[in-house]
């Protein structure tokens, strides 16, 4: 009951006609605090669905508010989604919350903090894909990345949402159909800012996507470059070194997952020219010092000698 009276007294503040946006800005933050509990997350994400005033929320992510206020309204339904099945297939729906979505992503004058918050939303929706996700909000993620606003930023995590996607139950071959690949061949051909680490993340996603599918549109798609290949490759290795250690990729502040690093490179490893560039640039190397580490633990061995059995003869595995 506590809980409850709580939750309903901070939108009672968004409610208030008269509470002016720093009031309201509070109130939000609170109530993703609140949701933020590990424990009483589950709770008070359902008090807030249950409420019948989410849109409150929705309301402040639009341009009339500030920028403190939008961010952090994106941020308490980020978190009002995560890992919360019913609340996701509601709020996917939500016409006045995609508009919002989409202005915060596609205007110049919306700032980096605001846009990758819009982003963390749709991160969200996509651990349960729906028919809107795919229709709506994919072509929105890829027209982001092929938009001049796009800031590096926000790449990452339109990537991570890529990522995302295509480990869900969505065939490879229909995101393929909804044209996912090409603002992620963009990504790859080019630097934004000092997120090096984003052209490598984009690389592993499109491996994924073509590894399932026909094989050849990889090896003639813009993706095989000389950029791919001196640049992105090295970057690879380096987020398998970092991820082994649990480390931030020097000069960055992205930690890299080893599962999702290990299954990219599997599916690099599928493309000749990619098998070639992996050998050159010492993939083995990498793997023995990964296995070396000390203690390393069980699930970091097993993913690395999956990958030293893929990438060598017998022979090279023996010796490694």
């Amino acid at each position: 009951k506590q809980m409850k009276q709580g939750l309903h007294a901070l939108l009672n503040v968004l409610e208030h006609k008269e509470a002016n946006d720093q009031r309201k800005t509070m109130a939000c933050d609170s109530i993703f605090r609140l949701m933020w509990d590990g424990s009483l997350k589950p709770h008070y994400q359902n008090l807030l669905l249950e409420s019948g005033r989410v849109n409150l929320i929705i309301d402040m992510t639009t341009p009339e508010h500030s920028d403190l206020a939008r961010s952090r309204a994106f941020n308490t339904l980020g978190t009002f989604l995560f890992n919360n099945q019913r609340n996701v297939q509601w709020l996917t729906d939500n016409k006045s919350l995609y508009d919002s979505i989409e202005l915060a992503l596609l205007s110049s004058k919306t700032t980096v903090s605001v846009r990758e918050r819009a982003v963390y939303v749709v991160n969200n929706m996509a651990c349960y894909p729906s028919h809107s996700l795919l229709e709506l909000y994919l072509p929105l993620m890829a027209n982001t990345l092929l938009s001049e606003v796009v800031d590096a930023q926000t790449a990452a995590v339109i990537v991570g949402f890529f990522h995302k996607v295509s480990d869900s139950s969505i065939s490879h071959s229909r995101l393929l159909e909804l044209n996912i690949a090409a603002p992620l061949v963009r990504l790859v051909n080019i630097q934004l800012s000092r997120e090096e680490m984003v052209p490598a993340m984009a690389t592993l996603t499109l491996a994924k996507l073509f590894s399932t599918t026909n094989s050849e549109t990889f090896n003639t798609s813009p993706l095989y470059s000389k950029y791919l290949m001196d640049y992105t490759i090295p970057c690879v290795l380096t987020m398998l070194r970092c991820a082994a250690r649990e480390q931030a990729v020097p000069g960055t502040v992205f930690f890299p997952n080893i599962v999702t690093v290990t299954k990219g490179i599997e599916a690099l490893w599928k493309f000749p020219v990619c098998r070639f560039e992996l050998q050159k640039h010492g993939i083995l190397d990498c793997i023995r010092e990964n296995l070396l580490l000390p203690q390393p633990t069980a699930n970091l061995h097993r993913l690395m000698m999956e990958i030293l059995w893929l990438v060598s003869d017998e022979t090279c595995a023996s010796n490694a």
